[in-house]
């Protein structure tokens, strides 16, 4: 059984209002994935779309689509073996030109984890965001005895993202090595439970400052 189908009905719209069925010309894929763009093309957001020209279409699709999708993206912009150059272009924006979120999720966010009124716990804190990432993104601050701090604050819902989209992942991955010898070469169910607990990793915060410490 296919999981998450809410949010493969979700992904699949993004999909197509950026038309990411005219990033590549058919002829260039392998012919099991032709059937993929024709897909893309059947959804009703596809037929009213004028993203077709958008030269940022396939960054401003993964960012949509969230955390996993943007990672993938990342993965992918060191791949210059694999990634036509004006696609690459794109994906190479995704390791420090990511869409920031809200500067007010950002502070209740730093509230409901330190338990306290960002005023309180800063004499300033600072609204535009310093970087953006794909798991998080940082801001400037000032603490009351004057130091110079950055905060970094992870996305919201994140977690329950990830984990959602790996299940669709691991599916994906068992559902290619029962049909593609390439797949079970490549040891594909593997890699993706590998890559799962790197990102779930990433998440927790705690860990990346113990590891600063050191």
């Amino acid at each position: 059984m296919i999981p998450h189908m809410r949010r493969l009905i979700e992904l699949w719209r993004i999909a197509a209002h950026y038309r990411l069925d005219t990033l590549v010309p058919a002829e260039e894929l392998p012919a099991k994935a032709r059937p993929l763009l024709k897909l893309i093309h059947m959804h009703p957001a596809a037929w009213s779309s004028r993203e077709r020209k958008n030269s940022l279409k396939l960054k401003q699709a993964l960012e949509e689509m969230g955390p996993l999708a943007i990672k993938l993206g990342q993965l992918l912009s060191t791949r210059r073996d694999l990634i036509p150059p004006e696609l690459l272009q794109q994906l190479v924006l995704l390791q420090d030109r990511v869409k920031p979120f809200d500067n007010d999720v950002a502070k209740m966010r730093i509230q409901e984890s330190l338990k306290a009124d960002v005023n309180t716990l800063f004499a300033r804190f600072d609204s535009q965001p310093l970087a953006a990432a794909s798991i998080a993104q940082e801001h400037t601050a000032a603490r009351h005895d004057g130091r110079e701090v950055v905060v970094k604050v992870t996305r919201p819902n994140i977690r329950a993202q990830i984990i959602q989209d790996f299940e669709i992942l691991e599916w994906l991955g068992a559902f290619l090595e029962k049909r593609l010898e390439a797949a079970r070469a490549l040891h594909l169910s593997e890699i993706i439970q590998n890559y799962r607990q790197i990102i779930l990793n990433e998440l927790d915060l705690t860990l990346e400052a113990e590891n600063t410490r050191r």
